[in-house]
């Protein structure tokens, strides 16, 4: 018998609700866990496909881990943020350790790092405010009452 990806997802949510936890192989029965496997390629990126947390106390490798992040960057369009990464695992130690920061994590998982941007005085971010009106045309002489 066949099931479709959305299928499958839709009865990992169920037992996500009526578990109030992640399911496990165990909790699995109206689908098989080989049926993730499949469909999916590891029961754990059904789960991360499913938005659904990871159980904490699972040791992945490296490789599990960068390809999560480059899966999350095919799917989305971009890379993950990292309170993303950390709700699914449960906290930052999984990267932290291996990586040591987040931007060091992106990069070896060869997805885009997003550039930070400094802090501006509130003078600094008037005068940017008034280059990008000027750019737009919507710059208005103020009005002396």
């Amino acid at each position: 018998m066949r099931y479709s990806d959305e299928e499958l997802i839709e009865y990992l949510h169920e037992l996500y609700t009526e578990l109030g936890r992640t399911p496990g192989k165990r909790d699995l029965e109206k689908y098989s866990y080989d049926a993730y496997r499949k469909h999916f390629g590891s029961f754990n990126n059904a789960l991360l496909k499913a938005g659904l947390p990871l159980k904490r106390h699972a040791n992945y490798s490296d490789n599990e881990i960068l390809s999560w992040i480059q899966n999350f960057y095919k799917a989305n369009g971009r890379s993950p943020y990292e309170f993303e990464f950390i709700k699914l695992f449960g906290d930052s130690t999984l990267f932290t350790r291996r990586w040591g920061t987040w931007s060091n994590t992106l990069k070896a998982a060869k997805v885009p790092v997003r550039t930070s941007f400094k802090s501006l005085s509130n003078e600094e971010m008037l005068d940017r405010l008034i280059e990008v009106c000027k750019m737009l045309g919507r710059v208005r002489e103020p009005h002396l009452h």
